[in-house]
């Protein structure tokens, strides 16, 4: 795509007046880059490093966004990886600019971080180096050592930064001090891209299949000081609207406040996925003085029983409540659902339960949009050893969700599910088939074909026993034998606490008396 006018960057430059080159890319498109918060934090960060210049690369622009570096200039690269697809696509990247994909074979470094790399173990030939967890506080210092000539080795003894064959690499959690003065502003055909303020990070609820709640625990909160800071920097830039990032946005004990103060300012405001058993009658309000007309929430599932074993339990009735009042109280007129199958005690009851759900959500009056996702077993979860459902039995549960409850739903591929699955739940083996599938559609069938032609069994997915190596690279600081209790509680259909309620040592935090 043609570049638009953009406003926050660093253009105009002379690469000449820095030591080193660097490029932080985002593995896919100029429009996508501009909504990623974590991809804007690296840019920033990067830049405040002295003898550093640091340019934005994306998948649909041949050079820096900002202007002045071609790949070919760089010394070092700084990837974000979100999701497991985006390895495929940063892979592709790497061919069309004719840089080597395999780490010995390249002068350029390539240091890359994100949540789809907890497991780092299919790419650690690829990338030099992979922060593991969050880049706010090792980034600067990795930055600052290669600057001062530090050697390779000295550089990969960082703790969080996983090099292949290390171990016991700690997770890293940021402090959450850091925030930029400014973001990029983009003028768009359509209008402005929102600024995007970042809430809090991480979880406490614990939902037992999700990566984010067992790596990003507990839930970080940013002060109400630092949130407010930041609505007025957005404001003073000329920006129209705000997008709240958070995984539990209304946990937070301001929730309500932030989003008046956003309206104060002047500005429209856009939430994330909320938790319907923590929609209060502030937060009704604040969402109707908004004019807020699309509200998305995740029930997972219409079943109690598997409700209990993913150890979220929300009533069907607490749910259809909740959207009755998002219409006739907030003036909603869309609601955003999401479900997810393929749990691993879920029957055809089960699915027929959140059909049922979904059509009792037809029925309130509101545009009902429902989309379904297969359930795909993550590492450092209590489900990391749990097998993927195979892909024609998710498709039935699909095609009986959709009769069912009589809904048009949108559902994601089976075939990408389980490539998915692959990369997630891969080690060292799995390189020799990333690369060259990289150079062809990102398709299930084409990364079989490679794995058989190269003698690399991928049916580990669907092995109840699989093993988990990523446990002995990566240390979340959760316990192994607190993994192994949630599997069994899971089995019992028994609800764990959230950390907002109670501590119930997990071995992240000392116990709270």
């Amino acid at each position: 795509m043609p570049l638009v006018k953009e406003e926050g960057g660093y253009y105009d430059r002379d690469p000449r007046d820095y030591e080193l080159k660097v490029g932080i890319v985002f593995p896919g498109p100029y429009r996508a880059s501009i909504n990623s918060l974590g991809h804007q934090l690296i840019y920033y960060l990067a830049n405040e490093v002295e003898g550093v210049i640091a340019e934005r690369f994306v998948s649909d622009v041949p050079r820096s966004v900002d202007g002045s570096l071609r790949p070919c200039d760089l010394d070092l690269m700084l990837v974000s990886i979100h999701y497991e697809g985006q390895i495929h696509t940063f892979l592709r990247m790497l061919h069309d600019w004719r840089i080597p994909a395999k780490r010995e074979r390249r002068e350029l470094l390539i240091i890359a971080g994100g949540p789809a790399l907890n497991n780092p173990l299919p790419v650690s030939g690829i990338f030099d180096g992979i922060v593991i967890g969050d880049g706010e506080e090792i980034v600067p210092k990795i930055l600052k050592m290669i600057v001062e000539g530090a050697p390779f080795e000295e550089i990969a003894s960082i703790n969080g930064l996983y090099v292949k064959g290390k171990r016991n690499v700690r997770f890293q959690r940021s402090n959450m001090e850091y925030l930029p003065e400014t973001q990029i502003m983009a003028h768009l055909p359509e209008g402005k891209n929102p600024f995007l303020l970042e809430v809090s990070r991480g979880c406490s609820q614990g939902c037992r299949f999700c990566l984010l709640g067992w790596t990003q625990r507990p839930r970080r909160d940013r002060s109400l000081r630092q949130i407010e800071e930041q609505i007025e920097i957005a404001a003073d830039l000329g920006f129209d609207k705000i997008y709240l990032i958070a995984s539990d946005l209304l946990s937070h004990p301001s929730a309500a406040d932030i989003m008046k103060k956003i309206l104060d300012e002047g500005l429209k405001l856009s939430t994330p996925s909320l938790r319907a058993d923590q929609v209060s009658e502030d937060v009704l309000e604040v969402l109707k003085m908004a004019k807020v007309r699309t509200v998305t929430i995740a029930p997972e599932t219409g079943s109690w029983r598997v409700k209990l074993g993913i150890n979220k339990p929300m009533e069907n009735k607490e749910i259809l409540d909740v959207a009755k009042d998002l219409k006739e109280i907030s003036g909603i007129r869309k609601l955003k659902t999401y479900f997810m199958l393929g749990f691993p005690f879920e029957k055809l009851d089960d699915v027929r339960e959140s059909a049922k759900l979904a059509l009792d959500l037809s029925n309130i009056g509101l545009e009902l949009d429902v989309s379904i996702s297969q359930f795909i077993p993550k590492p450092h979860t209590p489900f990391q050893r749990t097998p993927l459902e195979k892909p024609d039995v998710y498709r039935e549960k699909v095609r009986f969700f959709e009769s069912f409850s009589g809904v048009r739903v949108k559902a994601t591929h089976p075939g990408r599910n389980f490539v998915q699955a692959v990369i997630s739940l891969g080690d060292e083996r799995l390189e020799d088939v990333l690369i060259p599938a990289s150079l062809g559609p990102y398709r299930a069938s084409r990364y079989k074909r490679l794995a058989e032609e190269r003698g690399v069994s991928l049916e580990y997915v669907y092995d109840r026993a699989r093993p988990v190596p990523w446990t002995k690279a990566v240390n979340t600081e959760v316990k192994p034998e607190y993994l192994k209790e949630e599997v069994e509680r899971s089995i019992r259909l028994e609800v764990t606490p959230s950390c907002n309620v109670a501590c119930t040592d997990c071995g992240i935090c000392p116990i709270r008396s």
